[in-house]
Parts: C-alpha cells; sequence; structure tokens
C-alpha cells in the first residue's frame, strides 16, 4: 500500500496593513498656511477666525497665532460696527428668531427695545467682539431691527459744538505738517460720528484706517467715562503708550467728533513734541 505523498502547505500571504501617520506638524502648519492665505484671498474672514481658533487649540502656546486671532477680531469688529451703525439705535425683536446657539440667545435676551447696541454691549458677559457679531448675525436674519432712539434717550449736545454744515478745508496740507516728526509711523484725520477717515499720512507699517477707526471707540468710551463722574472738561489728548508704540489722539476743539489720529515709534520720538505737533496741526485746519 502505498501512501500518499504529502503535499507542501502553502503559507497565507502576510496581510501588509498602511498606517495613515499624521501630518508632521511642519506639514500641517505648511496646509494651515495656504488655507489661510485662501481664505484671506477670498475675504472670508469669519471663516479664517474659525481655522486660527481651532489652529490654536491644538498649538497654544503659538504667538503667531494669538496676533492672527487678533488681528483678524479686529478686522471683523470693524465690519461689525460699521453693518450695526449708529450705536446708540435701539435693537428691536422681530418675532421669534430661529434655534439660537448659546451666545446668541444670550445676546438677544438683553433686546428690549429700550436698550441701545452700546447699552447691550457694555452689559452683555460675552465681550465686545461677541457681542457686536451676535448682534450682527441677528440682524442679517431678520430677527431684530435697528430703531433710532427716543427722544428721551438721546444723548445731551455738547453746547460747544459746532452746528451741522461745519467743513473743515485744507485737511492735507495741515496733515503735511508730521511728515518731518522724527519716528512717525503714521497719522490721519477721522470723523468720529460719520466712522471716516478724512485724510492719512504715511501708514506704510500698520493699517492705519483699521487702527484709525477702532480708536472711535476708545474716545467714545472716555467721554463717556467723564459725562459718569460729573466732568464737564472736553478732553485735549488721549495717549496710549505700548512697548514699541506711541498713539496719540486730539479731538478738534471747533470740531469735537473729528480727531488727529497719529501713530509714532517710541524708540525714535518724543512723546511731548508729537503732542505739540498734533496741537500746531489742529491750528492749522481751518474749519
Amino acid at each position: 500500500m502505498t501512501s500518499a505523498k504529502a503535499e507542501p502547505v502553502e503559507q497565507a500571504p502576510e496581510l501588509s496593513v498602511v498606517r495613515s501617520e499624521p501630518p508632521a506638524p511642519d506639514e500641517a502648519a505648511a496646509a494651515r498656511k495656504r488655507e489661510l492665505k485662501q481664505l484671506l484671498s477670498g475675504k472670508r474672514y469669519e471663516e479664517a477666525l474659525e481655522l486660527l481658533l481651532h489652529a490654536r487649540a491644538e498649538t497654544p502656546d503659538d504667538p503667531a497665532i494669538s496676533r492672527g486671532i487678533r488681528l483678524l477680531k479686529d478686522r471683523l469688529l470693524l465690519g461689525y460696527l460699521r453693518r450695526l451703525g449708529d450705536l446708540e439705535r435701539v435693537p428691536m425683536r422681530q418675532g421669534e428668531p430661529e434655534p439660537l446657539a448659546d451666545v446668541e440667545a444670550l445676546v438677544f435676551a438683553l433686546v428690549d427695545g429700550i436698550a441701545s447696541v452700546e447699552d447691550i454691549v457694555h452689559t452683555s458677559t460675552v465681550g465686545r467682539f461677541e457681542t457686536c457679531r451676535c448682534l450682527t448675525k441677528l440682524l442679517l436674519r431678520g430677527a431684530i431691527s435697528l430703531a433710532e432712539p427716543a427722544p428721551w434717550s438721546l444723548p445731551v449736545p455738547d453746547p460747544r459744538a459746532q452746528p451741522e454744515g461745519a467743513s473743515i478745508s485744507n485737511i492735507p496740507e495741515a496733515l503735511r505738517q508730521l511728515d518731518d516728526l522724527d519716528g512717525l509711523l503714521g497719522a490721519s484725520l477721522v470723523d468720529a460720528d460719520a466712522r471716516n477717515v478724512l485724510a492719512v499720512v504715511g501708514g506704510a507699517t500698520i493699517d492705519l484706517e483699521l487702527a484709525s477707526l477702532s480708536s472711535v471707540e476708545l474716545l467714545s468710551a472716555h467721554r463717556k467715562s467723564i459725562h459718569r463722574v460729573g466732568l464737564v472738561e472736553q478732553i485735549e489728548d488721549i495717549v496710549v503708550t505700548l512697548q514699541a508704540q506711541y498713539h496719540v489722539m486730539r479731538p478738534l476743539k471747533r470740531h469735537p467728533q473729528v480727531f488727529i489720529y497719529a501713530v509714532a515709534d517710541r524708540s525714535r520720538s518724543n512723546l511731548a513734541l508729537v503732542r505739540m505737533q498734533l496741537a500746531d496741526v489742529e491750528a492749522a485746519l481751518k474749519v
């Protein structure tokens, strides 16, 4: 009896497991920069902000990401303020809105038909940026409208202010006095009521228009603070001192809603001279 020859048993082929490795940190950062550049070129600032917020959650110690978030928030806030317009206007509810996010619901709850936009911003617990962002979204969705304030809620007019129709001539010539000021990075003349930059000198290294219009809120806050403590004096100037820069605002005495705004390199300028030069510019303006 012949025994059957044992056939060799074939070995099962080994399965090659492909593991998808997460991208290297440098590759992820490069991809994020490319996406961010595309969003910014398309002026999709809201999406760009969300991208950076996610990036900061992953790398909270990256100062470049934090700076980018701050700059984007400043630009977006400027857009929200332009959309909302006069901050003395009163938000009014327009029926029941669609389901709101938690932060939107907090802001919407403050809309009572009496409080102005500025009142809501100061009362809100979610901060100026988020409050303005939510009010803008509610306005665009039709959940609220903006009404003019009732006469009894209007601010008391300044008797020293020029009547409507006052104009300023020779603005470019007056501002050119600042060209030779040591350390000047840029200067502008700003109409706070119209939220409009009337003229600019310099500003090659900074976004002078954004900085000028952002300073409107600072001037308004100082005026309200002075009024609340019972002072009637007019602001002569406001100085903000940073590590590398001076930011100086000087409202015009005969046209208080208009102010001169200057940014100077702290290492190359003298603050007293900057203030004196702004006073000379004011004197040279033909109001």
